[in-house]
């Protein structure tokens, strides 16, 4: 996760990432994500210094949640996501896609990646009338929070992952 402040200006934040990036050297990084101004600043840089190309997409928005509420009058429940639904999670990913870049993606393209994160156990789909309308792919969970990625929602952060 790249963080900065956003009272900080740009100027100043490519200060930090050129601090940054010196202190990974010689890390590998596969992927970084955060606030889609700071990280693509960030990933480009990455990328020149290591002879990468970047590949964007919508995985993951950061907030802080200090108290679980349970919502109370929402219809619907959750069920992990089983073998099954692959199609419709490959189809959720490919319109995440759509609204994140604009450009249609064929579902077909992401069935090994909904293949990868159904098996992780961790995928969760809302459901509502016996249709799932939404899906939470958690990544990891402690007592007190759990980190959650490909929430369905309006696109506002980025990850960029790096191939050499």
């Amino acid at each position: 996760m790249v963080w900065i402040s956003q009272q900080i200006t740009d100027n100043h934040k490519l200060t930090y990432i050129e601090e940054l990036l010196r202190y990974l050297k010689g890390t590998t990084l596969s992927g970084v994500c955060g606030d889609a101004k700071t990280v693509e600043k960030f990933a480009k840089a990455y990328a020149q210094r290591h002879a990468a190309q970047v590949h964007t997409h919508m995985v993951m928005e950061s907030y802080f949640c200090p108290k679980y509420k349970k919502p109370s009058g929402v219809e619907g429940m959750i069920r992990q996501s089983i073998t099954e639904d692959v199609q419709l999670v490959a189809q959720f990913l490919a319109g995440f896609s759509e609204e994140a870049f604009g450009s249609s993606i064929d579902p077909v393209s992401q069935i090994s990646v909904a293949e990868k994160t159904i098996r992780t156990g961790n995928l969760y789909l809302w459901i509502v009338n016996n249709m799932p309308v939404s899906m939470a792919n958690i990544a990891h969970s402690n007592q007190t929070r759990p980190a959650m990625l490909s929430i369905a929602g309006p696109p506002l952060h980025l990850s960029m992952h790096f191939t050499p």
